[in-house]
């Protein structure tokens, strides 16, 4: 979709600059050179068009570059830092141990809080959640 909008307005950008005084942008690689820069919030600042409907395409094709970068760059990062597939499965296991053996309140607390451990070692469990759920089994024990 944005290589069709890069080719698109390479070539509406060339017809609008095509015979314009003082054009930068004259042929199909440059046309295209300038597009792909543009695109990519590069902007080399070579080639730039210089009639209003030059400059019309040019931030249409500024809009995308930037919605699409936009795009890929908060996608990723939400890959990254919210792991959408560890949360939960954390929850669950942060829940199962504080939930362990309610009923056996000092048995099983060393297992709860050896769980708990783990999970914080494997970065599902933040050293704060560590520290409040640690501090609710010792006041069962």
């Amino acid at each position: 979709m944005v290589a069709l909008a890069i080719l698109a307005l390479s070539a509406a950008v060339l017809k609008a600059e095509r015979g314009a005084p003082d054009a930068t942008i004259t042929s199909l690689p440059e046309a295209l050179w300038w597009a792909m820069t543009t695109t990519t919030t590069v902007g080399y600042g070579d080639l730039a068009p210089v009639t209003a409907d030059g400059r019309v395409y040019g931030s249409i094709l500024m809009v995308i570059g930037i919605g699409t970068m936009g795009t890929v760059t908060a996608a990723l990062a939400s890959r990254l830092f919210l792991a959408p597939e560890r949360a939960e499965p954390a929850a669950a296991e942060l829940g199962a141990a504080a939930r362990a053996g309610e009923g056996s309140a000092g048995a099983g607390a060393l297992d709860r809080l050896a769980r708990l451990g783990e999970l914080r070692e494997r970065g599902v469990v933040t050293d704060e959640e560590f520290a409040r759920k640690k501090a609710e089994l010792l006041e069962r024990v």
